[in-house]
């Protein structure tokens, strides 16, 4: 008797959504193809793998956990077997997962992928825009082959491979009319007094920060990280967020100058020494990058020189 892989991953994605209408969408299927499926594993196997009336919504039962467990290492192997051969195969072929930062993204990362894209047409890519924290563990996981992020944590993981690959001073900015701009001289303190609006940011931030976080946001009790007020994944959110209320944010200047001529966002006149942008590549020590991969960490650090060498980037 054979189970199939995509019996496998559907089974592990039900188990993971608990939901049918969920995981169906996730498999990008429809919801009847997918009871469909389950049904028909659990006639050939002779056994019942979901409890339906579960309290928690649907549940593996002891069957199902157990295809469960050894269906991810499954899987897995699967999977690396496939990334083996597209890697022998080289650059014309074969898929490329990168989850990146918001910055990061935005200053070179995404140009990159395009530069890839436009050299190797027969590439399939996944550019999945996340929080460092994220990012990391997709890699972790082998969800994404490289994480281009903040890399403190990262650095701490034996199991990752990391390098710098830029550094940008940031700045915060507010809406024009914010009644901070109102103070003649500011510290962090002040700042804190109204809701961030940022992507979460790693414990080496704390150590400036001030006891008390007042509406700027919280601490993770898990993990130790700065989690803003408002938390945000994209740019273009904080942006449009920050300009309609009394909420702060920090992003490299070259990313706002058109909102700061336009009068529409302000620089916050705040400069610490210790905003300062930090990302590098993230991906695994056992295993070896694609040529894909190793092309666009190439490209990266080239869009990177063009920002340093065009000042874009700085004050």
């Amino acid at each position: 008797m054979d189970i199939s892989l995509r019996s496998l991953r559907h089974v592990l994605m039900l188990a993971r959504t608990r939901h049918f209408g969920r995981a169906a969408e996730e498999l990008g299927i429809s919801q009847p193809a997918l009871t469909r499926s389950i049904q028909s594993l659990e006639s050939e196997l002779g056994v019942i793998l979901f409890d339906r009336q579960g309290r928690d919504g649907i549940e593996p039962t002891t069957f199902g956990k157990m295809i469960c467990e050894k269906g991810r290492d499954i899987l897995l192997d699967s999977e690396e077997l496939w990334r083996e051969i597209e890697l022998v195969q080289g650059l014309e072929t074969g898929e490329l997962s990168v989850s990146c930062g918001l910055y990061p993204a935005e200053l070179s990362a995404a140009k990159a992928v395009g530069r890839l894209m436009a050299k190797h047409s027969n590439l399939r890519c996944r550019f999945r825009i996340t929080d460092w924290r994220q990012a990391t563990s997709d890699v972790l996981n082998r969800h994404a082959d490289v994480a281009v992020a903040e890399i403190s944590e990262a650095e701490k993981t034996p199991e990752l491979q990391v390098e710098l690959v830029a550094t940008h001073p940031m700045i915060y900015f507010c809406r024009h009319g914010h009644p901070i701009l109102k103070k003649k001289s500011l510290n962090l303190v002040d700042l804190m007094e109204y809701p961030w609006i940022a992507t979460r940011a790693p414990q080496r931030i704390l150590s400036v920060f001030p006891k008390f976080l007042n509406r700027s946001g919280w601490v993770d009790p898990v993990n130790g990280d700065f989690v803003p007020a408002v938390v945000v994944d994209d740019l273009t959110s904080a942006k449009q967020s920050v300009s309609m209320c009394d909420g702060i944010s920090a992003a490299p200047i070259g990313l706002l100058k058109r909102d700061i001529d336009s009068r529409v966002l302000c620089k916050v006149p705040f400069d610490p020494p210790w905003l300062r942008l930090r990302y590098g590549f993230i991906y695994l020590k056992n295993r070896s990058l694609s040529p894909s991969a190793k092309f666009l960490i190439d490209e990266i650090r080239s869009v990177e020189k063009e920002l340093n060498s065009e000042g874009s980037v700085h004050r």
